[in-house]
């Protein structure tokens, strides 16, 4: 189960720095063979990312790319500055 917080820390953390990423990026960068799962998990407690999917096809074949809804981040991201200075 270790292995499994851990790939899922290093691929939210990929994502907030602002990448994207595929199932080929995601094995190289953690070892996971199973991104979707992954995604699943950081969408819940205790992530509750809010992550967007875009499928890119390759004539007839697909895969899915996933990033941070960056509206949402922002939206975050302003509310935890007002939070800290007491303003929200």
């Amino acid at each position: 189960m270790e292995k499994v917080k851990s790939q899922n820390k290093i691929i939210a953390d990929y994502l907030k720095a602002g990448n994207s990423i595929d199932s080929s990026l995601a094995y190289r960068i953690c070892g996971t063979m199973n991104l979707a799962q992954r995604i699943y998990d950081l969408k819940r407690a205790p992530f509750n990312l809010d992550i967007d999917t875009k499928m890119v096809r390759k004539g007839s074949a697909g895969y899915a790319v996933y990033s941070l809804n960056a509206a949402s981040s922002l939206r975050k991201l302003v509310q935890k500055a007002y939070s800290v200075a007491g303003l929200w």
